[in-house]
């Protein structure tokens, strides 16, 4: 995995993960299973991710207690990112003052196509994408699964041209 540099001097790879997706249904409460959550967050480490994002709005405050629980003591290179702001107010319910728009990947006819090409799957396809970009872009794809989380990963295995961005950006 190649690395991005956060705020001149603090490396991580550019692969992090993000942790809306270990809490209850609509990022509302606990997960329902509590130990795939917290196999999921060691998982991260044992592929060598190392920036973890998260949220007081996650659960509410349910990502936060999770990730202390399966990884503390924490390696000294683990960079574990946080936001504030949101505010929840019900399952499924943001805040008027930040409800979040999040990101939708196009995923397009073309997309799909090439992921069959490369042996790989249309997300994996849509992380390499981002991941060919200059390297101040850092991907941070969220999971509930310590399988698809290993999927994820493997998208910084997929060797994307200069010609297959650009045609994958013209898809979408």
């Amino acid at each position: 995995m190649s690395t991005f540099t956060i705020g001149g001097d603090l490396g991580v790879h550019r692969l992090g993960y993000g942790t809306m997706r270990i809490t209850g249904d609509d990022v509302w409460g606990p997960p329902r299973d509590h130990d795939a959550a917290i196999a999921v967050l060691r998982r991260t480490l044992e592929l060598g991710i190392d920036l973890i994002d998260t949220a007081d709005s996650y659960g509410p405050h349910v990502s936060e207690p999770l990730i202390a629980e399966a990884l503390h003591p924490h390696p000294d290179n683990l960079v574990i990112a946080t936001k504030g702001g949101l505010e929840r107010t019900g399952p499924g319910q943001w805040a008027r003052n930040g409800q979040p728009e999040h990101l939708q990947a196009a995923w397009t006819r073309e997309l799909v196509e090439f992921a069959r090409a490369y042996n790989a799957t249309p997300g994996q396809v849509a992380l390499a994408r981002l991941l060919a970009r200059p390297p101040v872009v850092l991907p941070i794809p969220g999971t509930g699964s310590a399988e698809h989380l290993v999927e994820n990963t493997a998208a910084c295995g997929l060797a994307l041209s200069a010609e297959d961005v650009a045609r994958l950006d013209a898809a979408a």
